[in-house]
């Protein structure tokens, strides 16, 4: 299965997936949009070296949301691979992986409507 498949599955499957953030309109979270309701998931996986041991400190932080999370439009996926940052890694989401989904997102839904 490769990652497009993936999506499919997560879209056709919406209302099944466990969903870490599904919020309103404007509510205040680190992936929340003004004008549309968000749902989606975020992942933390620790990285291996060649033998499948695991790197001390070293991991890849994600985030898949749609959105608007009721009928969705658009799917957008981050992957942040082993940033450079002092940032406690519980705060990833929020302070790097956040940021640019917002953006793409809101950015991609202001074409859309504007088609």
């Amino acid at each position: 299965m490769d990652i497009s498949d993936y999506f499919v599955v997560l879209l056709t499957h919406k209302d099944d997936v466990v969903v870490i953030v599904k919020n309103k309109p404007g509510s205040d979270t680190a992936f929340s949009i003004k004008e549309h309701a968000v749902a989606g998931r975020t992942g933390i996986v620790q990285k291996r070296d060649q033998q499948g041991n695991f790197i001390e400190g070293k991991y890849t932080y994600s985030f898949i949301g749609f959105a608007p999370s009721d009928d969705p439009k658009l799917l957008v996926y981050i992957a942040v691979d082993d940033p450079e940052t002092d940032l406690w890694v519980k705060l990833w989401g929020q302070e790097i992986v956040a940021p640019p989904f917002k953006e793409i997102m809101v950015n991609s839904l202001q074409y859309l409507q504007h088609r």
